[in-house]
């Protein structure tokens, strides 16, 4: 059949009647031939793959991306827009007849599908762009709602244990006699009183004098011999080295039988003590000393020097040192005694009526020196019971502003800085200690100084303080090991 030139006119009933048949999906055709078969109109395969390779060159950047395939979709409108088959698909061999008497071509108006297919692109790229501009302006709207989030949701809560502080003053207080007639506004009453206390007491002195030395000792004497045997005073005993000994009394030493008896030495000198010895007795018959002789034991022979015990300078004045320490001892235990329904009680001695009184001399030989006192002194008696608020309003005055008492440490010590028994009056001084705690609503630290800093920079600064003891922080969010931004989000609280 001849191939005629469509037109216009003619190429639109074309594509409505090709509409009608059932073709293949193919890609990027750019010529269409009618085929005239049974069931109507064909496309050209060689028709469709040259528009392909004409539109090709404005879609090849992105064929296998997102992009491509959005490419992909415009090509779709275009086809549709010309009534034309789909690019999805290759043309398939069975649907296009290789005789060319049963086509008749149809030219289209390739740059009319070419501009439209650039205004598209153009189109799309500007819609491209745009959903770039969305998500720049998503993603910095997201990330100023997460810093917003941080700054007004992140916090630190921290945790002070203080520590405890010593804290100490000394108070005044008055003492009123209970029987006087003068009272001293806020005074406490008690006793105030003179009395008097005396004693004599004997110390041992240290000095010595030798007056001689010897060396004594015992021995035995054995008689192996059938006849007793008579011993004078001052009988010779000789030891093996040559020593030489002698009896200090006479003795009769039984025939088969011992004596004990007493010995010295001729000659008091340090050497001749001695330990287990064999003797020999000199004034006897040769024959006889194997038979009569003398043994003595260890430690039975000593060097003795003869002293006597003297009074020296040095026992003056360690007794009269020890005669004052006895004088307060004894004072004390007796007022105690006297005094026993009041819980303190104090004395002051009367200094210039103290008299001391020595009995010896130096070089005086005797073992002790004798020293007699009398004193006079003013007692002060006193419960203290009704002090103690007073005690611990001058001690709370005493610390620094924030702290608070958390008791006594020990108990409070009483001095006595004066007395008069006449007027019945006396002055105190109260020296009293206790601990100390930072009280709550003591700003312990300066949260402005905590803003922004790392879990060790904040754990030094605070640790720098003395009062604080432990330190423990809590972040939130957990995984953010930093203090926030913001001074109101950090929290601070104080426990003992």
């Amino acid at each position: 059949m001849p191939v005629k030139k469509l037109t216009k006119s003619s190429a639109e009933a074309a594509k409505k009647k090709a509409a009608k048949v059932e073709t293949p999906v193919v890609r990027h055709t750019t010529k269409v031939a009618i085929h005239r078969g049974a069931d109507g109109h064909a496309i050209n395969r060689a028709s469709l793959i040259d528009l392909k390779s004409n539109l090709k060159d404005l879609f090849a950047d992105n064929q296998h991306t997102k992009k491509g395939k959005a490419e992909e979709k415009v090509l779709e409108d275009i086809f549709e827009d010309y009534d034309l088959p789909g690019i999805k698909a290759a043309p398939d061999e069975r649907h296009f007849p290789k005789k060319k008497e049963n086509f008749e071509t149809l030219d289209l108006p390739k740059e009319e599908i070419k501009k439209e297919a650039r205004q598209k692109k153009a189109l799309f790229a500007a819609g491209r762009a745009y959903r770039r501009v969305i998500w720049i302006f998503v993603v910095i709207t997201g990330l100023v709602v997460l810093a917003a989030g941080y700054l007004m949701l992140a916090s630190a809560d921290i945790v002070i244990k203080t520590r405890a502080l010593s804290v100490s003053t000394d108070v005044k207080l008055n003492v009123t006699n209970l029987t006087g007639k003068n009272v001293v506004a806020s005074s406490t009453p008690g006793i105030v009183k003179a009395i008097s206390y005396a004693f004599t007491k004997a110390y041992p002195v240290t000095g010595s004098e030798t007056i001689g030395q010897s060396v004594i000792g015992k021995v035995i004497i054995y008689n192996n011999y059938g006849k007793n045997q008579p011993l004078i005073s001052n009988t010779r005993l000789l030891s093996p080295d040559g020593k030489l000994y002698r009896l200090s009394q006479t003795v009769m030493v039984p025939a088969g039988g011992s004596v004990a008896t007493d010995i010295y030495a001729d000659q008091a000198t340090p050497d001749m003590e001695i330990g287990a010895t064999h003797f020999t007795i000199p004034g006897l018959w040769a024959g006889l000393q194997d038979k009569i002789f003398a043994e003595s034991k260890d430690g039975d022979i000593k060097f003795i020097k003869n002293v006597k015990q003297i009074i020296v300078q040095a026992d003056l004045d360690n007794a009269l040192a020890a005669a004052k320490i006895d004088l307060n001892q004894q004072l004390q235990a007796k007022i105690n005694q006297n005094y026993s329904g009041f819980k303190q009680k104090l004395y002051k001695l009367d200094q210039p009526d103290i008299v001391f009184t020595i009995y010896g001399k130096v070089d005086q030989a005797t073992n002790h020196v004798t020293v007699s006192v009398n004193a006079k002194a003013t007692v002060v008696a006193f419960n203290d019971d009704k002090i103690q608020p007073q005690l611990q309003l001058a001690l709370a005055k005493a610390m620094s502003e924030g702290y608070r008492l958390q008791g006594f440490t020990g108990s409070p010590t009483y001095t006595l800085a004066a007395a008069d028994a006449i007027t019945g009056l006396a002055q105190i001084n109260a020296s009293v200690s206790g601990q100390a705690t930072v009280g709550t609503d003591l700003p312990l630290v300066d949260k402005s100084q905590l803003v922004n800093l790392s879990e060790d920079q904040a754990n030094n600064y605070l640790n720098q303080n003395t009062a604080i003891a432990e330190v423990k922080i809590n972040f939130w969010p957990s995984f953010i090991r930093r203090t926030p931004l913001l001074v109101d989000r950090i929290k601070v609280e104080v426990g003992q």
